[in-house]
This record gives C-alpha cells, structure tokens and sequence, in this order.
C-alpha cells in the first residue's frame, strides 16, 4: 500500500505531510507471508523479508531482513 489511508497535516503549516510514495520490488526477491513493506521503500535484488517484517527503510541488495522492525 503506498498511502497511509488517510491524510496527515502539520499543525502549523496545514499542509499535508503524509503524500503516497511509490513501493519497488527489484528482481529476485522473496518476501514471507504477513510481510508489510512502508511507502517510499525499495526492496533491492536478491534480498529476503522475513515472515511478518514490517519494512520501514529500504533492504539492501542480496540481503536478508527481518523483524518488527524489519533489519538486517
């Protein structure tokens, strides 16, 4: 999901902070049931996310991660 649902405004300026972001999956990759991976992430090739990560920062390349949140 690249959008929270709902929007979020900074409380001084009014202006929306929570804008969608686009999700890459790169080749090769495997992710494990329950996974939830944020927006604006990028899932390099060759990495594994393990079963109920949630990925909230981008997974290097030929790595594994896991976890709440998800790390290397």
């Amino acid at each position: 999901m690249t959008y929270d649902g709902h929007p979020i405004y900074d409380r001084d300026s009014k202006k929306q902070i929570n804008h969608p972001q686009s999700i890459c999956i790169k080749n090769n990759v495997w992710i494990a049931a329950n996974a939830s991976i944020l927006n604006g992430i990028t899932v390099e090739s060759g990495s594994v996310i393990g079963f109920g990560s949630i990925v909230t920062k981008s997974i290097s390349a030929n790595s594994i991660s896991a976890g709440i949140p998800a790390k290397k």
